[in-house]
C-alpha cells in the first residue's frame, strides 16, 4: 500500500527522500540530463524550511517514507 505525506523537512528521511525525487528528475530528459549540485543537495531541504509558503508532499511506499 502506498502512503502520501506532507513532509516534514527536519526528518532526514523525508529531506533525503525529496533530494533524491529530485535529483532522479534532473538526471531525466526532462530535467536538462544533469544531477543536481552537490550545493543544492546539501542545502535544499534547509533552505525550504526557511521559507513559509513552501510544502513537499510525498508520496511513497510506507518502508520508505512517512514514519516519524
Amino acid at each position: 500500500m502506498e502512503d502520501i505525506c506532507i513532509a516534514n523537512l527536519s526528518n532526514p528521511s523525508h529531506a533525503e527522500a525529496l533530494v533524491f525525487l529530485l535529483n532522479e528528475y534532473a538526471k531525466d530528459d526532462m530535467g536538462g540530463n544533469t544531477e543536481l549540485p552537490d550545493f543544492a543537495k546539501e542545502n535544499l531541504a534547509a533552505e525550504l524550511q526557511k521559507r513559509q509558503g513552501a510544502h513537499v508532499i510525498i508520496g511513497s511506499v510506507p518502508k520508505l517514507c512517512c514514519k516519524d
